[in-house]
């Protein structure tokens, strides 16, 4: 599972420590607003790859996930994004914003055959 993360705070820090204990699990790539804000947070963390572009990023096919622990109104949208490049992905809550958002996501990832789940 070759996972990137989108967000670069304490939560962020703390799952990848976490998932770096579970054989299999790897964080190949780190993005952030800036080239510089996903550079640094990249080199702390121990990541090879950094992006400030969404759209490079889920071109990567070096990448299966997408974890994202973003400001909360870009869930839905970030998501979106990550499903239709047809990577799997791994959301912060609030999953949505609402019901109707959390059924399109839940569609979408049905119809690419993809997970989607709430962290």
């Amino acid at each position: 599972m070759r996972i990137a993360t989108i967000g670069s705070g304490f939560i962020v820090k703390e799952f990848i420590n976490a998932g770096r204990e579970i054989a299999g699990v790897d964080f190949v790539a780190a993005y952030s607003r800036t080239a510089a804000g996903a550079r640094a947070f990249a080199d702390e963390m121990g990541i090879e790859k950094s992006y400030d572009a969404l759209d490079i990023m889920f071109a990567d096919a070096d990448i299966d996930f997408i974890y994202i622990a973003s400001p909360n109104s870009l869930h839905y949208h970030q998501t979106m994004q990550a499903l239709e490049a047809g990577k799997h992905v791994i959301v912060e809550k609030p999953f949505a914003g609402n019901e109707a958002r959390a059924k399109e996501m839940i569609a979408l990832a049905k119809a690419k055959n993809l997970m989607l789940f709430e962290a």
